[in-house]
């Protein structure tokens, strides 16, 4: 008889060890993704600004005022699982989109200052969502 019970009680230490077990990779792979898809998208973006900081076109575009070129570019290197918008501003604004949605933004900045003939800073964000 007393045999039976530390068999009944070993039996739901285990069963209680697997549960927690599952719980807890359940738990720390869904951690992982949050960290993963955060980096993916952060490396999108300095991707983006990257090609723009070191095109001299759009560079010239942006300094004389004029960010078509700039959209051009994000709207060409944005991935289909992400919606993504730019925002040019002075360096002492503060700028971001107008209607950005309820879910979770990673945004990027850059500076682009000047070139041979033109000192006019001004400042790149990338605000991106996943759609």
């Amino acid at each position: 008889m007393n045999r039976k019970a530390w068999i009944k009680i070993i039996e739901a230490i285990v069963a209680i060890l697997l549960i927690v077990g599952v719980a807890i990779t359940i738990i720390s792979q869904g951690y992982v993704k949050i960290q993963d898809t955060s980096g993916k998208i952060y490396s999108v973006e300095n991707s983006i600004l990257r090609g723009i900081q070191l095109n001299n076109t759009i560079r010239n575009d942006i300094l004389n005022e004029n960010t078509l070129s700039a959209e051009t570019k994000v709207n060409e290197k944005i991935p289909n699982y992400l919606d993504c918008e730019l925002e040019v501003c002075q360096m002492d604004e503060f700028c971001e989109p107008e209607n950005l949605p309820e879910k979770d933004i990673y945004t990027r900045s850059i500076i682009i200052s000047a070139n041979l003939d033109t000192y006019n800073p001004k400042q790149l964000r990338l605000f991106c969502w996943q759609k």
